[in-house]
């Protein structure tokens, strides 16, 4: 019999560990290096990354390496140090297939996007899937379950969960804190190029508002030993890219440092992150041009409510150039290997260059960043819970005719071009709702291109209420439709085309639920591609005899909508 420990267990004892550990050895730990020489390289083939730790992404910050495997699935993947098997996911998002190994000297590595499990591991995950009668898994071994010695074959390079292309995510973990840190500090890979700043930024701030988003971004122009005239209080952003030797891909960039006047104003360094921390990067980035051009802009400022650790200096980075005097500006970026490039410009204080005075009066809709806040009408609610901004907004909202076929107005909630760190609830009272229909509705959202998508909903006091992680346009809707089930691999005869079942499964709003497959009565395993739409069972893994069969495949929506397929084959 398998023994595994489940989650809480391991939370508990962890938190009860960590108190022990704090108390009493943290002068101990704040003294030790990481350990450069402890980890081998994951792979056997030359070891090339395409995405290194802190890069800017759709709002988080990239938390390993992305391991170049030759864009191929099915190569070798190796332990990168002794220890043992602590966790294991299967899931057709996030990270796919993932392993997790705990180390001895304090560290936790992670391989994701696996095709495959080495034999031990993928028979333990077979005969879990198959008791719980499910795909998706996360489960944690007992350490004396799987031990593995530093080189020993886990797995195979893949692109399962959200990839879009066969490689090998590798994080370096704290095992306490299970913050990811900079797995570069492993392994010695070659770099000799500096990075390059492809671009700057001015952002100009209202004089009495600490506390507001900058007024005004102005892009500047080939700066690099020259005089700009500008006013006020002022901040900078630079878009920065690094390189590698020998490699065509932009990097991130591991630590960047504005001087003004020869003093240090801003810094950060990507050492480590929590991962609470990872959507910092909403504020970290310029959201607007990061969102809607993919440009990755650095603020080398910080916003009142970034509370990202990365950041290495007190103060925001905001500077007020209204004296009159020039000042001298420069902009270091780095790599993790100390290869630097310099930025270096004046500012002269020009005071024909303020902006405009903004009215006094505030707003009846003032959202204050650091404060929970909510704001009713009889037919929508908006909650700001504590700490879900960066600064302070003006908040806006209107309403529009959102047409037939819906049961309530478009709700146009500020300004989708600002960022949201935790989500906000928000709540609408919907046009009369048949009670046959009320398990139907959902709150649904417009992108920017009119598509729409589902936020979920709940019901509460005549309200739908759901939470939201972006500004934008959203309504009531509800979702009728069935998932739609297609065949890829029986044809016309009920005759397989090769050894496994396939079919793509769609939803038209709410998304799939779950899913559930039988042959000749019996439950058998059908794995999801979730990015593809696709649900596989493989026919010689799950025994299936050569011959007839029956099979009756159920798939449900969020919304409870059922669709069945039911047909005989001939294996």
């Amino acid at each position: 019999m398998i023994f595994v420990a489940t989650k809480m267990h391991f939370k508990l004892m962890k938190f009860f560990f960590f108190i022990f550990f704090n108390l009493f050895f943290v002068h101990a730990i704040s003294q030790v290096k990481f350990p450069s020489d402890y980890f081998r390289s994951p792979v056997d083939i030359n070891l090339t990354i395409s995405s290194n730790f802190g890069e800017i992404r759709p709002n988080h910050f990239h938390a390993g390496l992305d391991v170049y495997t030759e864009v191929k699935s099915g190569k070798n993947i190796y332990a990168v140090a002794d220890g043992y098997i602590s966790r294991v996911n299967v899931s057709p998002r996030g990270y796919g297939n993932a392993i997790y190994i705990t180390h001895p000297n304090g560290y936790v590595s992670v391989y994701g996007h696996l095709s495959e499990f080495n034999k031990s591991i993928a028979d333990y995950i077979y005969k879990s899937q198959h008791n719980k009668q499910q795909f998706e898994l996360e489960m944690y071994p007992l350490p004396h379950l799987f031990p593995v010695k530093q080189g020993d074959l886990i797995g195979k390079s893949g692109n399962s969960g959200r990839s879009y292309g066969a490689h090998l995510h590798f994080e370096i973990r704290e095992e306490l804190s299970e913050d990811p840190i900079n797995p570069l500090f492993a392994f010695n890979i070659k770099d000799k190029v500096a990075p390059k700043i492809q671009g700057v930024y001015l952002y100009r701030f209202n004089k009495n508002s600490e506390n507001d988003s900058y007024a005004r971004r102005d892009e500047l122009k080939i700066i690099n030993g020259k005089t700009i005239k500008s006013y006020g209080r002022l901040g900078f952003g630079i878009e920065i890219h690094d390189y590698m030797s020998g490699q065509y891909n932009r990097f991130g960039v591991y630590e960047v440092d504005l001087y003004i006047d020869d003093s240090l104003y801003f810094s950060y360094q990507m050492n480590k992150f929590s991962f609470y921390e990872a959507r910092y990067l909403n504020s970290f980035a310029d959201y607007y041009l990061n969102t809607n051009s993919r440009k990755k802009v650095t603020k080398c400022f910080i916003e009142p409510n970034n509370q990202f650790n990365a950041y290495k200096t007190n103060g925001s980075g905001i500077f007020d150039f209204s004296d009159g005097k020039l000042h001298k500006i420069r902009i270091v970026g780095k790599d993790i290997k100390g290869n630097a490039t310099l930025l270096s410009f004046n500012v002269q204080s020009d005071s024909s260059l303020a902006l405009k005075a903004e009215k006094e009066a505030v707003s009846e809709n003032s959202i204050n960043c650091f404060r929970e806040q909510e704001i009713s009408t009889d037919s929508f609610k908006i909650h700001f819970h504590k700490n879900c901004l960066y600064y302070n907004i003006d908040f806006q909202y209107h309403s529009s005719n959102a047409g037939k076929g819906n049961f309530s107005k478009y709700y146009h909630i500020h300004n989708k071009n600002v960022p949201l760190h935790n989500k906000v609830t928000i709540a609408i009272k919907p046009y009369e709702i048949k009670d046959e229909l009320k398990s139907k509705a959902i709150i649904a959202g417009l992108t920017s291109r009119g598509n729409r998508f589902s936020a979920g909903g709940e019901w509460k006091d005549g309200f739908l209420e759901t939470k939201i992680n972006s500004f934008g346009t959203y309504y009531v809707t509800v979702d009728t439709i069935p998932p739609i089930i297609r065949s890829l691999s029986i044809d016309k005869y009920n005759k397989i085309k090769g050894s496994s079942l396939n079919f793509k499964i769609t939803d038209n709003l709410s998304g799939i639920e779950e899913y559930i497959g039988f042959i000749d009565n019996n439950w058998v395993l059908f794995k999801y591609d979730e990015k593809n739409n696709l649900i596989t069972c493989d026919l010689q893994e799950e025994k299936i005899n050569r011959g007839k069969h029956s099979l009756v495949l159920w798939v449900k929506d969020y919304c409870g909508n059922i669709r069945s397929f039911e047909t005989s084959f001939y294996y």
